[in-house]
């Protein structure tokens, strides 16, 4: 039988919620009102046989600029092994590509071998390693570090060049800002702040303030406490991380919280050391769109 991909619609949620499981994750999964607001807009389903037949697959993807996040595939284990991950990614390739997106990439478990090779199959390669652990805010409260070496502030649209220097997406924070709920804190070293800007409260920025005057931003988190997560996070040097998690344990609703680390090994076994426990180990792949 031929695979069939359509836009997702609201009424999609309970087939969603059935498939959902195959990511092999702790995370919770969203609510129709979630999936709904955040996920419909950028969600295929797959059917098999007809349009009308009931969803074997989805996949989501998120566009930051021209970069597109794949950030769920998943297939019905009914129909793996017969063309239906490599459906999904064509249908997300070819979407992508005529939303303007140039470039894609994905996260994917270190052991999942038949995931990795598919999307091998569709170009992509390992660009680096990523870890998603659990860890509790108590546990992060013993990390060691400095506090007082650089000033704690809630980046600006201003800001966004000197996030990018750390390796922040712009068009990333802009979403991020978007979010209702969702903290973000970023760290500076030298500089002052503008606009009157003053710290208040363990971490957050009073007054608009923003960095001004040569500072250097060396850190920087974004966390939603609904979920409870903090994605993406960014650190110089890695004694940054005691007074970067410091200034969001202000905004946590309850004691343990998910933290994935992309990249910075030595912030990976920062956290382990701390205490916090591995989920995933994981690879990112990504390719340029042609």
């Amino acid at each position: 039988m031929s695979f069939f991909a359509r836009p997702a619609v609201s009424d999609d949620h309970a087939a969603f919620a059935r498939l959902f499981p195959e990511l092999g994750v702790s995370d919770p999964l969203p609510t129709p009102e979630q999936f709904a607001a955040r996920m419909v807009p950028h969600t295929v389903m797959l059917t098999e046989g007809s349009e009308r037949g009931d969803p074997v697959g989805y996949g989501f993807w998120l566009l930051y600029g021209r970069t597109a996040h794949v950030v769920q595939i998943v297939v019905d284990p009914r129909v793996r092994g017969r063309g239906a991950g490599r459906a999904l990614m064509e249908e997300v390739r070819r979407r992508v590509r005529a939303a303007g997106g140039r470039r894609w990439y994905l996260n994917v478990k270190q052991d999942n071998v038949a995931a990795m090779r598919l999307y091998e199959g569709c170009g992509l390669a390992i660009e680096q390693e990523g870890w998603a652990v659990k860890t509790r805010w108590t546990e992060l409260a013993t990390l060691t570090g400095p506090r007082d070496v650089a000033t704690p502030f809630t980046p600006s649209k201003a800001d966004d060049a000197a996030l990018a220097a750390l390796g922040v997406d712009e068009a990333r924070v802009e979403l991020l800002r978007a979010r209702p709920g969702v903290v973000l804190l970023a760290l500076a070293e030298g500089g002052r702040l503008a606009d009157g800007g003053r710290v208040v409260d363990g971490g957050r920025l009073a007054d608009g303030g923003r960095l001004a005057d040569g500072g250097r931003v060396v850190a920087f988190a974004a966390f939603d406490p609904a979920f409870p997560g903090v994605y993406p996070v960014r650190v110089a040097r890695v004694e940054l991380a005691a007074a970067l998690f410091d200034g969001l344990r202000a905004h946590a609703r309850v004691d343990e919280l998910n933290v994935f680390v992309e990249g910075d090994r030595g912030l990976y076994e920062t956290l382990r050391g701390a205490g916090a426990r591995l989920e995933h180990a994981l690879y990112r792949m990504g390719a340029t769109l042609d």
